[in-house]
């Protein structure tokens, strides 16, 4: 009774009121309901949800709220609390490692703050850059530069997405880069300043803190464009 109490809140819990299994975690019991879809299983829970694709490759966690009357109870191990247990507090991504590649024999430098980035663009432009490299000088030929002429690249394939264009059979490319970002400015809104900044000396790169980071480095150097990466989007209408 008490598990089903604590799914009543729950937005994507399914039809049946019973937890699918219940998880042991950080010392607390968490109970768990699973929802089956067409490319994978939705997952809920009391502090987070999360998704698990069909092959069970790949899987997202993330917190959820509790409703503002939330009351002080006890928990499923009956310790009294006047808080919830939140395991996850940020959304994180995981993936079993025999279904991971190595992208390069040599690994990335910590030290210099390398990075592996994507940067969306035109097939015509990507086969291009990987046979002649970046050039800043031609920064803004597809889009603005908020932050300056510079080589603006992502941590999120969402991102870099909305830089891509179609060919006529809906075929997209999109750039996995190793960039060596070193000693970098965090910019939270636009503006050139951050790129004087820069190039004055002192910091190598920018990270811009907007929906999405955005990455940016000014010398063409410090980008190496290792993979074009075709794809086409798939849109899961139920």
């Amino acid at each position: 009774r008490l598990l089903q109490d604590e799914g009543q809140f729950l937005d994507e819990r399914p039809d049946t009121d019973e937890p699918s299994f219940v998880m042991h975690w950080v010392g607390e019991l968490y109970p768990i309901w699973v929802k089956e879809s067409n490319n994978g299983f939705s997952i809920s829970s009391t502090t987070f949800k999360g998704f698990v694709d069909a092959d069970g490759t790949e899987m997202c966690l993330e917190p959820v709220q509790r409703p503002a009357n939330f009351q002080p109870r006890r928990t499923l191990l009956s310790m009294r609390t006047t808080h919830v247990v939140q395991p996850f507090l940020s959304k994180i991504w995981a993936h079993r490692q025999l279904m991971s590649a190595e992208l390069s024999v040599k690994q990335l430098s910590l030290a210099a703050n390398e990075l592996w980035l994507f940067h969306g663009t035109r097939e015509s432009a990507a086969e291009c850059i990987t046979e002649n490299e970046f050039q800043v000088r031609m920064a803004g030929s597809n889009r603005g530069t908020m932050f300056g002429p510079g080589i603006y690249l992502a941590d999120s394939v969402t991102k870099s997405d909305e830089y891509t264009d179609p060919d006529p059979t809906g075929l997209r490319t999109m750039i996995l880069c190793r960039c060596t970002m070193g000693r970098a400015i965090r910019q939270e809104g636009g503006g050139r300043e951050c790129m004087k900044v820069c190039q004055a000396g002192g910091f190598h790169s920018v990270k811009g803190r907007r929906a999405y980071n955005e990455y940016i480095v000014y010398d063409e150097n410090q980008v190496y464009p290792e993979y074009i990466i075709w794809y086409r989007r798939v849109y899961n209408i139920e």
